[in-house]
């Protein structure tokens, strides 16, 4: 299904899922640590350059849509959307204000340091309860 998707996208579908520049740099120096699902490959699996000799970036659209391919349905409690947003930078919203919305940088970046605070805040409530717990059982 979500291959099928890929391949119906229309050509201003899939202009509207570019990369912005800081955002693929920042996808490329990410594939100097460890593979990556967001750049584009050749039959043979080899990267496709672009005329600067950098890897190419899927669009975003793409990229979503074969992570989402790869798994089977699950209910949406326990869907980690993390995992599927997880490219580039977390501080914007690529929407490019096309549909007259969309967030400014700072609103994003205050949205994305508000999560932050909140996994690691569960996080350390989550080892205390651990904590308590084999304590008990001791």
């Amino acid at each position: 299904m979500h291959m099928e998707a890929i391949a119906s996208l229309s050509k201003e579908t899939i202009a509207r899922s570019t990369w912005q520049n800081f955002d693929a740099k920042n996808e490329r120096k990410r594939l100097e640590e460890k593979p990556r699902d967001t750049f584009l490959k050749d039959e043979k699996g080899q990267l496709i350059r672009d005329k600067q000799d950098r890897p190419m970036v899927k669009p975003t659209i793409q990229v979503v849509h074969e992570r989402m391919s790869r798994r089977p349905f699950i209910a949406y409690e326990r869907f980690d959307t993390f995992d599927y947003v997880d490219y580039g930078r977390i501080y914007y919203d690529n929407n490019k204000k096309v549909d007259g919305e969309g967030s400014t940088l700072e609103s994003a970046r205050t949205e994305a340091d508000k999560k932050a605070k909140l996994a690691r805040r569960a996080e350390k409530r989550a080892k205390r309860l651990k904590e308590k717990e084999e304590s008990r059982k001791k």
